[in-house]
């Protein structure tokens, strides 16, 4: 049970995380008071704000696949699971196409290897007494330690939007323009959060 409740409390953050970043990262429409005085520029208006609310939600479903995947192999583990079984169970999951061709496999294999990494970074703050975001990450981290994983898990997530851009038979840069700028926007916030919560142990 205080695992469960652990596990909510950090997918609750991550949540909350990835909806701040996609707001930041993509366009928002704007309204103006031209589009309320033109019935056409209005149309548009609602036309462009239901296309970015779809964009908005299908990014954050991808964004977050690979955290809650990961956080619920390792609330199992924390709860005395055998790794072999959630592993199993795990790879099942992500492998949703044993038959994939090359590319797909790729990414499947790299979303696979953030994963292992964010399950293990789980099980740390799972393992903790903390029953908040910033302290369970205090209590499981020295702060040079948690820039390491930062890090690592930055480069990772590189790794898996390559695989998943690379799926695109046809070259889409404005796509990859804004991948590079959810990879720098998340780890710029993400370092600006750990400031945050080590700022105690600075003081």
């Amino acid at each position: 049970m205080v695992s469960q409740e652990k596990q909510a409390i950090i997918s609750l953050h991550e949540r909350k995380f990835f909806a701040a970043l996609t707001e930041s990262v993509l366009e928002k429409p704007v309204l103006s008071v031209w589009m309320i005085l033109i019935p056409f520029l209005i149309i548009d208006f609602m036309q462009r704000q239901k296309k970015y609310r779809q964009w908005r939600d299908t990014f954050q479903q991808g964004l977050l696949f690979t955290k809650l995947q990961a956080l619920e192999a390792a609330t199992a583990l924390v709860a005395g699971l055998p790794a072999a079984t959630v592993e199993a169970e795990l790879v099942g999951k992500v492998r949703r196409n044993p038959l994939a061709e090359a590319p797909l496999q790729r990414l499947y294999q790299a979303q696979l290897n953030e994963i292992c990494l964010l399950t293990k970074h789980y099980c740390r703050l799972l393992s903790t007494n903390a029953f908040d975001y910033a302290a369970m990450a205090r209590a499981a981290y020295r702060p040079e330690e948690f820039e390491v994983f930062l890090i690592e898990l930055a480069h990772r997530e590189q790794i898996v939007n390559e695989a998943a851009i690379d799926l695109n038979s046809e070259p889409d840069l404005i796509g990859r323009e804004m991948i590079k700028r959810l990879e720098k926007e998340t780890f710029l916030k993400r370092k600006s959060e750990a400031e945050q919560i080590f700022a105690c142990n600075r003081a």
